[in-house]
């Protein structure tokens, strides 16, 4: 009897759960925190259970070592996330490498780490970057089972050899990274140690940045920040994974993320998180996972519409229409015929004349 109680009360709460776990699903809490620090969190991520859509989208808001509160993506103690968009895209903090050197000695050696896990490192939107003029940097990963090792060399002998903005290797170098990568290792090193450009140039720089967010320039040979720990700018590939693609994904609806008014697309090459993502369907906008989260356009009201110029905007969901001004008829969108006056009707008198003889 008590091995069935326990059974019966195991079952129940599995159920349960199960249940909590579609309702968290279809619909966050009210209460949830939008906001840690300067981040804006948008759902499916979100800082507690019922906030968001499961725990691969933790964000921990440390609001007890960091004033202001500081987010970090899981559990990690030191993966910060700066950006998240609607759009499958978030931007973390990333470790640079650095390997430096004063007159006498090593006084700078650290390789770099970065573990995404269930998302990958964005293959179009970073890049493998090395600093310096005596200089050579590796990038090491795994793309699925396959082990994955790279190179980059940076090398000059006077300052002046060095032109702002150019990452041709000459002072700095850059170079793609593969598709699928969800860990990486970085290290720098230096040929001879810095001997010969030490007096403009102590250290050699290896990292993984966002391409948009970095711009080379000769101070960056300087040694700012030789002995902290120095962090840039990294894109990742977000999607909603382990529910397969839009069509398996779309047979489950407990757990299907797209709500009303959105469709269901998978990442392209843009994109190498694998699973699939949301959007909002043409004519409304706003976040595609909550419920009613996407919201009607007003294109009367915001004046994305065009009608010529006899007619006047309507709206309607997840649209609009023209309509001609009283007086007129046809088609009032500018791409259609047009508004042309009516025509008057015509009344045929026909008179008749009698000739009296």
């Amino acid at each position: 009897m008590c091995l069935r109680f326990v059974l019966v009360k195991f079952l129940l709460l599995t159920v349960a759960n199960a249940a909590l776990t579609t309702t968290q699903l279809a619909k966050p809490k009210p209460d949830c925190l939008k906001k840690c620090g300067d981040l804006e969190i948008l759902y499916p991520f979100g800082t507690e259970p019922g906030c968001f859509l499961n725990e691969t989208f933790l964000i921990t808001c440390n609001s007890t070592h960091y004033n202001p509160p500081r987010p970090f993506l899981r559990n990690s103690s030191s993966l910060v996330v700066t950006d998240i968009t609607i759009d499958g895209r978030l931007q973390v903090q990333s470790y640079v490498s650095k390997n430096c050197y004063d007159e006498k000695k090593m006084i700078w050696n650290n390789p770099a780490y970065l573990r995404i896990s269930q998302f990958a490192i964005s293959d179009t939107k970073n890049k493998f970057t090395v600093i310096g003029c005596d200089s050579y940097g590796y990038i090491r990963g795994t793309i699925g089972e396959k082990s994955y090792s790279e190179g980059c060399i940076s090398w000059c002998k006077r300052r002046d050899d060095v032109t702002d903005g150019s990452c041709s290797g000459s002072g700095c170098c850059q170079i793609d990274i593969p598709k699928g990568l969800k860990q990486i290792w970085v290290q720098a090193y230096s040929f001879k140690n810095h001997s010969n450009v030490l007096r403009f140039n102590p250290c050699s720089y290896a990292f993984v940045i966002e391409d948009s967010q970095f711009h080379f320039s000769t101070r960056n040979l300087s040694g700012y920040g030789i002995t902290k720990k120095l962090k840039v700018p990294t894109a990742v590939d977000w999607a909603i994974t382990g529910q397969g693609n839009c069509t398996e994904a779309e047979s489950n609806p407990s757990l299907f993320a797209c709500k009303e008014n959105s469709l269901c697309y998978e990442p392209t090459a843009n994109n190498s998180a694998g699973g699939y993502l949301c959007k909002c369907r043409d004519g409304f906008e706003g976040n595609p996972y909550l419920p009613d989260g996407c919201k009607d356009i007003d294109e009367c009201e915001q004046g994305k519409f065009k009608c010529h110029n006899q007619a006047f905007c309507v709206n309607i969901q997840g649209n609009y229409t023209c309509e001609c001004f009283k007086g007129y008829k046809g088609d009032g969108k500018i791409d259609g015929k047009g508004c042309t006056p009516n025509q008057l009707p015509v009344t045929k008198i026909s008179l008749g004349v009698g000739l009296g003889f």
